[in-house]
């Protein structure tokens, strides 16, 4: 996406990705004007706390009890309220914060192409 290598990444984040950046060519040759790098800093934002949630989601599935593992319980028993309203307030809000316009300035995250998020 955008042309950026990770070893473009390294060592780029004391002179790029804020607005009054100068114009970054990677090593790719892709060119990125300051807004550019703007944009595409805070889709990496949005997508770490994307990621974030979803691994989240995945340790609280795959977390032990005291006695027995968690997923079993899970199927066995139901999801508990405590924990079924921890993973949608946590979904609402990380969903909030990345596809509300109005709120990307709160957590610094640009919207994230649901392409990206499909395969």
């Amino acid at each position: 996406h955008a042309g950026v290598q990770i070893a473009d990444l390294v060592g780029s984040g004391d002179q790029y990705f804020t607005a009054t950046s100068p114009t970054w060519t990677t090593s790719v040759g892709s060119t990125l004007s300051a807004q550019e790098q703007v944009v595409l800093a805070g889709q990496a934002r949005a997508a770490w706390h994307l990621s974030l949630i979803v691994a989240q989601l995945f340790h609280m599935i795959a977390c032990r009890t005291s006695s027995t593992p968690s997923l079993p319980s899970l199927l066995r028993f139901g999801p508990t309220f405590i924990s079924t309203a921890g993973a949608i307030l946590a979904c609402a809000l990380v969903l909030l914060f990345v596809y509300v316009p109005e709120l990307h300035a709160v957590m610094g995250t640009s919207s994230v192409p649901i392409i990206f998020a499909t395969p």
